[in-house]
């Protein structure tokens, strides 16, 4: 089992006894966690050199010299706040993640007789 948040970094024999941590966590690099096992970033915070927390991703802005995590709306959910996304295949409108009106898939079955 791969250490936890607050526990010291392992010690992976696969990579080259590279410091591994278990899930949502990485090894710590600052002064004050070197070598133990803290969160990785949650939404809105820096993904810049570690990855986010599960069920997040990192947007990437300004040219590659910023990212952040973000948390991705399925269709449905609300997509107004700063840090959130929408799914792919959708688009926020009025506040919630919809489907892209056309992209071209079911216009193409109507003209060949089909749904």
């Amino acid at each position: 089992m791969l250490p936890a948040v607050g526990m010291a970094c392992g010690k992976s024999d696969s990579f080259g006894g590279s410091s591994v941590c278990g899930v949502d966590a990485h090894c710590g690099t600052d002064p004050g966690n070197m070598g133990q096992c803290v969160p990785n970033p949650s939404a809105g915070e820096s993904c810049s050199s570690v990855s986010c927390k599960s069920g997040l991703d990192c947007a990437i802005a300004d040219g590659g010299r910023a990212s952040t995590c973000v948390t991705i709306a399925d269709e449905g959910m609300t997509c107004d706040g700063p840090n959130v996304r929408c799914a792919d295949s959708t688009e926020c409108k009025a506040g919630l993640c919809v489907a892209i009106d056309d992209l071209g898939l079911f216009s193409r079955c109507l003209g060949d007789g089909g749904l």
